[in-house]
């Protein structure tokens, strides 16, 4: 009788290079802003045509997929180092916080940024008084995190079935309720800043709506099936929504049944890229973090 084959077997833990540590942080520190600038000025260019005449922006959804494939650089990055990637992160999160807790910083940030670009600061003011920066900011952070677990694990697990499905289920669980969340918070904190107040629910729902989204982005620890067919998903629907107006708005529908406001959240959502740029991120993450497991 032959022994059971193991499931798992040791290796070395792989160390980050100072080498990796610094370029991973020049890069994130390049990329990031140039990214985020042309997914925001996109975005804004994008919604302002669909809304003024329903319209097809050629030149701002060129310009939100530059953004996204400048984020996703930066994603990559992690696999030589998550340092860049999570301080950037960490700034981005803070940033998004800031605004929501505070409109009245938010609303100078944005006079600020209209000197720079109109667009830039539409955009900004938009992703800002919805919560979209925080999500954003979290999710980057989740993916900082899952790459280091997987670079630095001393265990390569055989393939499972089981950890397939049960990441796929927390990561679809968690991508729909932080999605909810996120967008029934953004439309009240959007509410109260047009006041210049603070709705401390709405910043509640925005920040457990960005940490379930998180939390998605880290089921890569047990799979990257899970947030591969989430952000395959969520990438492929949220540029039919980029691209094409009406499915935006249909799709914003669809999450109606919670409040009018939540729904022109979502469709907010879709219109300034921020789907699809979130379905990017996992879809990164999950060949990020599938590739620093199997490297040796």
């Amino acid at each position: 009788m032959t022994a059971e084959r193991p499931l798992t077997t040791t290796r070395p833990v792989r160390r980050t290079s100072a080498v990796g540590r610094v370029i991973g942080l020049v890069v994130a520190v390049i990329f990031t802003p140039v990214g985020l600038w042309a997914l925001l000025v996109g975005g804004a260019d994008v919604y302002r045509t669909a809304t003024r005449n329903g319209g097809l922006d050629g030149i701002g959804i060129l310009l939100a997929i530059v953004g996204m494939a400048l984020l996703l650089a930066v994603v990559q990055t992690s696999r030589l180092s998550s340092l860049g990637l999570g301080i950037l992160s960490g700034v981005i999160t803070l940033a998004g916080l800031v605004a929501i807790v505070w409109p009245f910083g938010a609303g100078e940030a944005v006079r600020f940024l209209g000197g720079l670009s109109p667009d830039l600061a539409y955009g900004a003011g938009r992703w800002m008084s919805f919560g979209l920066a925080v999500a954003l900011g979290l999710v980057l952070w989740g993916t900082a995190v899952a790459a280091r677990i997987a670079r630095r694990s001393t265990e390569v697990s055989s393939a499972s079935a089981l950890r397939g499905v049960l990441s796929i289920v927390f990561a679809v669980v968690g991508a729909a309720s932080g999605l909810g969340l996120l967008w029934g918070g953004g439309s009240l904190v959007d509410r109260a800043a047009q006041t210049h107040g603070t709705s401390a629910l709405g910043v509640v729902f925005v920040i457990l709506g960005g940490l379930l989204l998180e939390g998605a982005a880290l089921t890569a620890v047990i799979s990257s099936a899970g947030i591969f067919v989430v952000g395959a998903l969520l990438f492929i629907v949220g540029m039919l929504a980029l691209v094409f107006e009406g499915i935006a708005r249909v799709l914003g529908d669809v999450v109606g049944f919670i409040g009018v406001r939540t729904a022109d959240a979502a469709y907010i959502a879709y219109e300034f890229g921020f789907v699809a740029a979130l379905g990017a991120v996992l879809l990164a993450t999950a060949i990020v973090v599938r590739r620093n497991r199997r490297s040796r």
